[in-house]
């Protein structure tokens, strides 16, 4: 890692390479006491982290024997991070060295969906999840209150169609990663959907009835966007970043905020491959 602090971009590429290259997922930055990276590793079913300084001291936080740790965010402000499970399905608030680690939620108790995507927003104080049943919900991080659900299409009426109709799930598709824009006033969501290969967006508190354009933020099988893994964003330069590792070679790539919906595929820039 280079020396002092890395830029928003940086960071980006950085995160999603670092995930699907070693059989990481979905790291973390944390600017407390010390400045660090956090991951989860799957292989090993752990929490890690380095400093981003040097990319010394790598120290295992949490360990999950079992459990099949998916995902981890951070809520800096407090000071605690939560990892997402698959064989246990449940969401773990730990404090950031891996102390005092406990259940903060059962997912799907009674189905077999699990959570794949977690994003924190510690400023408005909620907890952001996907789940492999196509669901996308949010919970307060400080009151017990129920989660509330992003409402979209969730309805199959054809076997060999997208699934239409409002919603809130019913169907198994691949949402796998996630990332919100809270710099939108309601925050925007973004999600990968690894069934019909594409990136879809919606704003919270609205309802989509179907896949139309409206929702789809890029397509482009032949050329960049086939299976995405990670995303993050950068809301302030207006960039979303996504890993692919459908192509050879894997790559990562990135498009503007403001190009929803195009489907060029000039669109998409490649920034990095290996």
């Amino acid at each position: 890692f280079p020396a002092g602090r890395v830029g928003a971009p940086r960071l980006a590429l950085l995160s999603l390479w670092t995930v699907y290259l070693a059989s990481m997922a979905n790291l973390a930055r944390a600017y407390i006491t010390e400045d660090k990276i956090y991951w989860v590793n799957r292989n090993t079913e752990t929490v890690q982290r380095v400093s981003v300084d040097d990319g010394q001291d790598l120290e295992t936080v949490l360990t999950l024997d079992g459990q099949q740790p998916t995902a981890v965010a951070l809520d800096e402000a407090r000071c605690v991070m939560y990892v997402s499970t698959k064989s246990t399905r449940r969401i773990i608030q730990a404090r950031l060295d891996g102390g005092g680690a406990t259940t903060w939620l059962d997912v799907d108790k009674d189905g077999l969906a699990w959570v794949t995507g977690l994003f924190v927003d510690s400023a408005n104080e909620y907890l952001y999840y996907s789940q492999t049943n196509f669901r996308i919900l949010r919970k307060s991080l400080t009151s017990g209150s129920a989660a509330e659900e992003l409402m979209h299409y969730g309805v199959v009426e054809d076997d060999d169609e997208p699934p239409v109709g409002a919603g809130p799930s019913g169907y198994w598709v691949g949402h796998l990663p996630l990332a919100v824009n809270t710099a939108t006033s309601p925050a925007t969501a973004y999600w990968g959907d690894n069934d019909w290969h594409f990136i879809a967006y919606q704003t919270w508190g609205t309802v989509a009835a179907d896949l139309d354009d409206t929702n789809d933020f890029y397509e482009a099988w032949t050329t960049s966007l086939y299976n995405p893994e990670a995303l993050t964003l950068d809301s302030t330069n207006g960039w979303l970043y996504w890993s692919d590792l459908s192509f050879s070679p894997a790559h990562i790539a990135r498009m503007r905020l403001s190009d929803a919906g195009s489907m060029a595929t000039s669109a998409a820039q490649i920034v990095l491959t290996g």
